[in-house]
Order: structure tokens, then C-alpha cells, then sequence
């Protein structure tokens, strides 16, 4: 990436981002979605706690969620680069009731009703990851594979230090759009005018 903001993979729902000016935590609204730190790092607020994230833990948020988010630390000479993947609520439902038929009982996760986790990379994770952003540069494959480099990539999520977590919230009938109320009207005023902070 030569230029800061966001930029389309070519996959639906990946994007990459890059930062080289340091962005204060602004509002912003989290839709179910991982954030894949690659040099840097990020931050995100949430109900008064911060969460900070670089290249060793990546962040799952599994439902819609009113936040503040920046990168106060990225500069020219340090910058901020990383990946946003949208989690797809069929195909998380549908992995999560896969691996309970096959046996892989899930665990209630204390503390569930709030939407964000940090977990560290492994190498099912960075694996996947990689091999899903490197369909981006050959349209073909994108059309091929998309869907199969995404299902691996939610299954090493789903398989990783926020399985637990996100498999409790995308069980069948636990929706992550049945969150509260008093979330989603947060999530509606900023909409309506806040920016993303570079996700």
C-alpha cells in the first residue's frame, strides 16, 4: 500500500488499512468483524476498557459495537499496517454447528455479552490469514476459493484463544444482531456521523 486508508482485496468483506500519521480514538461503530494487526498497533475502547493489539494478538469482535478507535502511536517511520475481515454470520453458524456434530463440545465464556476478545496468533491463524490475503492479487482464484480461504480462516478463530468466545455468540438462535438495545441505538447515533478510525 503506497497511500493511508482503506483499500478493497478483491475478497468480499477483507480490506487492508495502513496508517503513517498518528489517528486519536474517535467513535466508531464495530460490525462482527477480526482486526489483524501486521506492524504497529491499535487500540479500541470499549465501555471504559482498552484494548490494545499489534502483530502477537489480533482482536474478534462478534457483534455489532459502539466503540472509540485509533492508532495513536503510527507515524512515517512506524506505521500502521493491518487486515479487517468481516465475520459472516451464515458461514460462523454454520462452522459452529459443524464442530459440535463432530464432537467439539463449546464452554460457556464468562463475561460473553460484550463484544470483543483479544487472542494471540498461532500458526493455524497466521497460515490461514496469509494464504487468504495472498487470493487478493489473481481475480480467478478470488472467484474459486474465496469462500474456502475465509471458512479456514474463521475455523482457526473459531479453533484459537477466542473460539469459545465467538462460538457462544454464533450458536444457531444466538445471533449477534440480538444484542441489547441500548447497543444498537448507540450504534445507530454513530453511524450517523462519526468516522471509523481507521477500523
Amino acid at each position: 500500500m503506497s497511500v493511508d486508508g482503506m483499500i478493497e482485496t478483491g475478497i468480499a468483506g477483507v480490506k487492508l488499512f495502513r496508517a503513517t500519521e498518528a489517528v486519536p480514538c474517535v467513535p466508531a461503530v464495530y460490525e462482527p468483524c477480526v482486526i489483524a494487526i501486521v506492524s504497529g498497533a491499535k487500540e479500541t475502547v470499549l465501555d471504559g476498557k482498552r484494548y490494545v493489539y499489534d502483530n502477537r494478538a489480533y482482536m474478534c469482535c462478534s457483534m455489532s459495537m459502539p466503540v472509540e478507535a485509533g492508532t495513536s502511536a503510527a507515524s512515517a517511520e512506524t506505521p500502521l499496517y493491518g487486515v479487517y475481515i468481516a465475520l459472516d454470520q451464515r458461514l460462523m453458524t454454520q462452522i459452529t454447528i459443524e464442530m459440535d456434530a463432530a464432537g467439539d463440545n463449546m464452554h460457556p465464556v464468562e463475561d460473553s455479552a460484550r463484544g470483543i476478545r483479544l487472542a494471540r496468533w498461532d500458526d493455524r491463524f497466521l497460515e490461514s490469514l496469509l494464504r487468504l490475503v495472498q487470493l487478493g492479487t489473481k481475480a480467478p482464484d478470488v472467484t474459486v476459493l474465496d469462500e474456502f480461504r475465509l471458512r479456514e480462516l474463521y475455523y482457526a478463530i473459531l479453533t484459537g484463544e477466542a473460539g469459545q468466545f465467538a462460538r457462544q455468540t454464533f450458536a444457531p438462535g444466538n445471533a449477534p444482531e440480538q444484542r441489547r438495545d441500548e447497543d444498537r441505538h448507540r450504534c445507530d447515533r454513530i453511524r450517523g456521523g462519526a468516522g471509523c478510525g481507521l477500523c
